[in-house]
């Protein structure tokens, strides 16, 4: 799915190919685009790099912060039921997936992966405490710098965007919890 996914997000994202057959359909005032049902994009979804709308990758998902929650579960997989060392390239295709979502809480959740992973390897047995505050450390300065980044983008835009969304999820639970 990751390698499907990564060749059609670069014809459809990249070349803008159309010549690969599609369908669309509509939901809540929302377009989606979907070829063979493998793979799925949403024109909003999107990010102007140099002049070109890159597509935000959300695989067969109706949006990338789906798709990441997949990508990071393979991730998991990857890292604490495989032998990572016998497939590289597997985790490559993945954390290339899960950095064109662009999905913020993907990435922290991708780098706090990659991060136990690394601290846990027999490499660092001796120095683990010190390989823990260190990891921990970057992996913490990594997501802040990407959640403040989606702050950022989300104030520029009048408080919209998934962030908000997500911020007003929680205030509406809440909300609703006092009642």
């Amino acid at each position: 799915l990751a390698i499907i996914s990564l060749l059609l997000w670069f014809a459809v994202s990249i070349l803008g190919s159309s010549r690969i057959p599609f369908t669309s359909y509509e939901i809540a005032d929302t377009v989606y685009y979907s070829w063979h049902n493998l793979f799925s994009y949403t024109p909003f979804y999107y990010t102007d790099f140099m002049g070109i709308n890159v597509y935000r990758l959300q695989g067969l998902f109706w949006e990338p912060g789906v798709y990441q929650l997949y990508l990071n579960l393979a991730i998991y997989h990857y890292f604490f039921e495989e032998k990572p060392h016998e497939n590289a390239i597997k985790l490559v295709i993945l954390y290339l997936n899960l950095i064109l979502t662009m999905s913020t809480t993907g990435l922290c959740i991708g780098i706090m992966l990659l991060t136990i992973y690394i601290i846990n390897l027999k490499l660092f047995k001796r120095s683990r405490q010190l390989m823990i505050l260190i990891g921990g450390a970057l992996a913490s300065a990594g997501c802040v710098y990407f959640l403040g980044q989606k702050m950022l983008a989300s104030m520029q835009f009048g408080w919209h965007g998934s962030m908000a969304a997500r911020i007003n999820d929680q205030v509406v639970a809440l909300k609703l919890f006092s009642q």
